[in-house]
């Protein structure tokens, strides 16, 4: 079995974006006040599609805050794959975009 691809420089820059249901809560005219310094802090979160006790690709990766990731009683590692559909988020469009947005700072970047 081959190892995911990894990409330390992806999970960086990952860790800079909003988190997906923060930014669609803030989107919707929901005030967000996190009272604790960790609950805000964005993680990446392996999100795509994998074996039990496999991580994915890390192009599969979003970002999450540690409330929605971990932390929540409706976060990613309690709801499992009914994350998506309770936050009502597609998934796979925000791994797109993700990655499309990656690639075009990248460009900026090199350019």
């Amino acid at each position: 079995m081959s190892q995911p691809f990894e990409s330390p420089v992806y999970r960086k820059w990952i860790r800079w974006q909003e988190c997906v249901v923060c930014a669609k809560l803030r989107g919707l005219g929901v005030r967000l006040e996190f009272r604790h310094p960790v609950l805000g802090v964005v993680e990446c979160a392996h999100v795509g599609d994998h074996g039990k006790g496999q991580k994915c690709s890390d192009l599969e990766t979003l970002s999450l805050c540690a409330w929605h990731h971990r932390i929540a009683p409706d976060s990613h590692h309690v709801l499992g794959a009914r994350f998506w559909s309770h936050h009502r988020l597609n998934r796979q469009e925000l791994i797109d975009q993700f990655q499309k947005d990656f690639y075009a700072d990248e460009g900026a970047r090199v350019a």
